[in-house]
């Protein structure tokens, strides 16, 4: 059997239908990864959002309907418009 893959960013589990986009956040972000918002960026947007893959993948999956995009750093995570 080959060897499980390697993941750098934590699976995250759930699941949100037109909740804030702070609250989405809270649910998808581990704890202790700092998270900012970039100008234009509205924290009270509503969002919808599906768990089940890398936390990264669902918080890009779920600013993109917003038209905003995300960098990852270390421990922090901004939120921009695209």
């Amino acid at each position: 059997m080959p060897p499980s893959p390697v993941r750098h960013f934590r699976l995250t589990t759930g699941y949100g239908d037109h909740v804030p986009l702070a609250f989405a956040v809270r649910q998808i972000v581990p704890h202790g990864v700092r998270v900012t918002y970039g100008a234009g960026v509205d924290p009270s947007a509503a969002v919808s959002w599906q768990g089940g893959r890398e936390w990264n993948k669902v918080l890009a999956t779920t600013v993109s309907p917003l038209g905003e995009r995300i960098n990852v750093g270390r421990a922090q995570v901004t939120i921009l418009k695209k």
